[in-house]
């Protein structure tokens, strides 16, 4: 699919089709990195998402 970069305000942008969206499972927070030639658009993951429920499950699991 191809598009075109555009003036938004101040900055610069596209728009995203929400066929597009919807097919990449995208919403809400995402994240971007951008290398030459390239920018990644991934789900924002939280890096401590589950880091109490495995603690809880070490701390039980060492016990007795």
């Amino acid at each position: 699919m191809k598009t075109q970069i555009i003036r938004l305000g101040k900055s610069q942008g596209i728009y995203l089709p929400q066929t597009l969206l919807k097919k990449a499972q995208l919403r809400g927070d995402v994240e971007l990195r951008a290398e030459p030639g390239r920018i990644e658009i991934s789900k924002n993951m939280k890096p401590r998402r589950g880091w109490a429920e495995a603690a809880r499950l070490m701390r039980a699991g060492s016990k007795g």
